[in-house]
């Protein structure tokens, strides 16, 4: 009776362990729907990040991947982890501040600290047990969450996401680390990688065999990412690999991968009498993302197309249209050559978008094939201005604020 007893327990324990180390899904994006990392010389995509991240660690001796994401739309590269890790076997973990369809705050405007999620996920470091917990305790402190007095109507939703049973790893004691913003413009970008990296020496900075990458100082490209990852995966020596992003985000809408997904592999062909046209559909966040940077961050947003043809452009043979707006291509562009074109931004709506190529004068052109067709919101990041801080809250939300603000050395 005693060893049914024990042997019922165990089944019970090992259950409830199974339950507590269940992984959470990454939220997904649709087809055509990317969110990228600012870089000095431009930005790396979601699907091109994690792709280049699992290409590095193949065939390396690696425990775990830990990544954070601090930038605007950052949700949107958990599902592309997912998509290029899963395969691996290797356990990850991933968190971010914002989810794949809105800004995140920076925090720049409330007193020089850091940015809301990154302080809040820094506070938590080692607190729970796991990585996971640390990074849902950071998602509940987060000052610019829902409920959280930071916000300005406009909350941020962090995110997480772990993959081959990633939710049980901890933090340990051997690491190669990647601490990245790559055009870091504002004092709260600059303080986000000068505090990670500050948090990160003290799990990591006493174990010989663990390196950090920093880009604290000064701007960098994205070829100069991609080396710090690959010289952190080199280095790896059965630790971790841990990979903390800040900076700008944007969001991009890739139609020619959206028109593929959509007729089966049928590339964009723009016939030279009706030309090409489709509706893409644009998440809500474009325009909180765009009209926030001109109002209330007094930026002015940057928002563009991306056209790389496979056959020749001839100048002056066609149009580039957005919702009636319409972009001559007046110059000659050669197959392969890539060409970003501005569009004023309150051209863009939320909700479905006419995209058009069309003929100057219909049957004179060659038909026309694009290997590419991108439209981009340009950098994004929402920031505290003192004349939208909140008054202090209630007695209730003190303790609240004082956590999620606080920066904590360790």
């Amino acid at each position: 009776m005693k060893k049914a007893i024990v042997a019922l327990t165990a089944i019970v324990v090992l259950g409830l362990g199974a339950a507590w180390a269940a992984d959470t899904a990454a939220p997904k994006q649709f087809p055509g729907e990317h969110s990228t990392i600012v870089t000095s010389d431009g930005s790396i995509r979601d699907d091109e990040l994690a792709d280049y991240i699992a290409g590095q660690v193949a065939g390396k001796d690696v425990s775990d991947v830990k990544v954070f994401f601090q930038g605007c739309y950052g949700g949107g590269f958990l599902d592309d982890i997912e998509r290029a890790l899963g395969p691996t076997g290797i356990p990850w973990v991933a968190g971010s501040a914002a989810n794949p369809d809105e800004p995140a705050w920076t925090g720049e405007g409330n007193g020089g600290t850091g940015s809301f999620w990154t302080d809040a996920l820094g506070d938590s470091m080692g607190t729970t047990g796991t990585v996971a917990g640390d990074i849902g305790a950071a998602n509940a402190a987060d000052a610019a969450a829902p409920g959280n007095p930071m916000a300005d109507g406009e909350p941020e939703h962090p995110q997480s996401a772990s993959g081959n049973g990633g939710s049980g790893i901890t933090w340990g004691s051997q690491a190669q680390v990647v601490v990245f913003a790559g055009n870091p413009d504002m004092t709260s970008i600059e303080n986000d990688v000068s505090n990670m990296e500050d948090d990160f020496n003290d799990q990591y900075g006493a174990d010989p065999d663990s390196t950090i990458y920093t880009s604290a100082t000064g701007s960098r490209s994205t070829q100069d990412l991609k080396d710090m990852i690959r010289d952190a995966c080199n280095g790896l020596q059965g630790g971790q690999l841990v990979l903390y992003f800040g900076d700008h985000g944007d969001t991009e809408f890739d139609a020619d991968e959206f028109w593929n997904d959509l007729m089966g592999g049928m590339g964009i062909l723009a016939d030279r009498t009706a030309g090409w046209g489709t509706t893409i559909d644009l998440h809500d966040g474009w325009i909180t993302g765009l009209t926030w940077m001109d109002e209330k961050a007094d930026e002015d947003p940057e928002p563009y197309l991306n056209v790389v043809p496979t056959t020749a452009v001839v100048g002056g043979e066609w149009n580039l249209v957005l919702n009636g707006f319409s972009i001559p291509l007046l110059d000659d562009i050669a197959p392969g050559e890539s060409v970003d074109f501005p569009v004023p931004w309150g051209v863009i709506l939320a909700g479905p978008n006419t995209l058009e190529l069309l003929p100057v004068v219909p049957g004179a052109p060659l038909a026309l094939e694009l290997e590419n067709l991108e439209l981009s919101s340009g950098p994004i990041a929402l920031r505290l201005r003192p004349d939208i801080i909140p008054e202090p809250p209630g007695l209730g939300l003190v303790g609240l604020m004082l956590l999620a603000l606080k920066r904590r050395r360790r």
